[in-house]
């Protein structure tokens, strides 16, 4: 039969444990966790949890006990940095030791985690400070540069996380490369690289809807940039709503009528619009040298595309200036996903290595 307890007697017992947070007899600590728990002293029972696993576990090396029972802990306290520092710390011993509890993959998945709690609890500089290190340790971790972003927007330093979401989005896939300048139009509205980039990542989509809005959105800023003016008559054309695109190409042309990107939107504007096509096909003929040197791919490939329609000496013509350029940057793209695939390949070895030991 259960003992009862009055209130006042229940209180005394609470006192007195409360001496025991410190202490350094494990059955003592073992008494305070079970009454702090039974009444929800939360403060206490965290205090004393701590206390209780360094003394019965990190104190005599049981790394691997202390690992799990403070994992156990963070269950109780999941937004508690103290908690989950004294996890990472083991997390980095046990792997040190070549202990089989944690993988260095489970590893830098707490890493992250503990990153983003410090960001969450407003400690940025410490967050940074654990990024930069990890940064310095390997600066090809495209992971980290990701999440050191994430800390600099959350802390509200723009320049820094627009900086390094850049440094990084060429090595991402294409829908993650979309999400990321879609948040950089969000906190950066006036960055208009983004902006023109986003607009292409979304044609690559056949999204000409959304091209469409964050082109006109930027307009608010700069209704008179001829860079934005120049893109929508390409949208609006893809869209079929000819009669604004060629508006639009004229307006930009007008205004600056030696620039390629112009004269390209314009031709190929006024080409599926059916008008001034020995216009067109002067322009294109005089610009595709241009744009293979600019490196613009997609344009070159029109330009090509709609001058051999037209003319089929024009693909002998082009066919290999065009070519090349298309094999460069494919190769470019190989060296990217050979890189990627050495990071996956590293990352499976490690995981195999572990799965070994074990």
């Amino acid at each position: 039969m259960d003992v009862i307890y009055s209130k006042d007697e229940i209180q005394l017992k609470i006192e007195e444990l409360k001496e025991y947070i410190k202490s350094n007899e494990i059955e003592k600590l073992e008494e305070g966790l079970i009454v702090f728990s039974k009444y929800g002293l939360l403060p206490e029972l965290r205090d004393l949890l701590i206390n209780y696993i360094e003394k019965k576990f990190v104190d005599s090396g049981k790394h691997e006990a202390a690992f799990i029972e403070y994992q156990k802990a963070l269950a109780i306290f999941p937004e508690d940095d103290e908690i989950f520092e004294k996890i990472k710390n083991l997390a980095e011993i046990l792997i040190e030791k070549g202990n089989t509890i944690i993988s260095k993959k489970e590893y830098k998945v707490i890493i992250k985690s503990y990153i983003k709690l410090l960001s969450l609890i407003g400690k940025f500089n410490k967050a940074l400070a654990l990024i930069s290190s990890l940064i310095s340790q390997n600066p090809n971790d495209i992971d980290i540069m990701l999440l050191s972003a994430e800390v600099y927007e959350t802390e509200g330093q723009i320049d820094k996380a627009v900086s390094t979401y850049l440094q990084i989005i060429d090595k991402l896939p294409k829908d993650q490369q979309i999400k990321i300048r879609e948040q950089i139009s969000i906190i950066d509205p006036t960055n208009k690289d983004n902006i023109l980039n986003l607009v292409e990542l979304y044609i690559g989509n056949k999204d000409y809807q959304s091209a469409s809005k964050v082109l006109r959105s930027y307009l608010r800023y700069n209704q008179n940039d001829l860079d934005i003016i120049s893109k929508i008559a390409e949208v609006d054309m893809l869209i079929g709503n000819y009669r604004s695109a060629l508006v639009a190409s004229k307006k930009a042309l007008d205004a600056d009528p030696e620039n390629p990107k112009y004269k390209y939107v314009y031709a190929i504007v006024n080409y599926y619009n059916k008008t001034n096509l020995e216009k067109v096909e002067a322009m294109l003929n005089e610009i595709l040298p241009e744009l293979v040197k600019m490196k613009l791919l997609r344009e070159s490939q029109e330009s090509f595309k709609i001058l051999s329609s037209i003319n089929e000496s024009y693909h002998y013509q082009y066919f290999e200036l065009v070519n090349s350029l298309e094999k460069e940057l494919r190769e470019k793209e190989v060296e990217v996903f050979k890189e990627e695939e050495r990071e996956e390949v590293k990352a499976a070895l490690d995981s195999a290595e572990l799965q070994i030991e074990r």
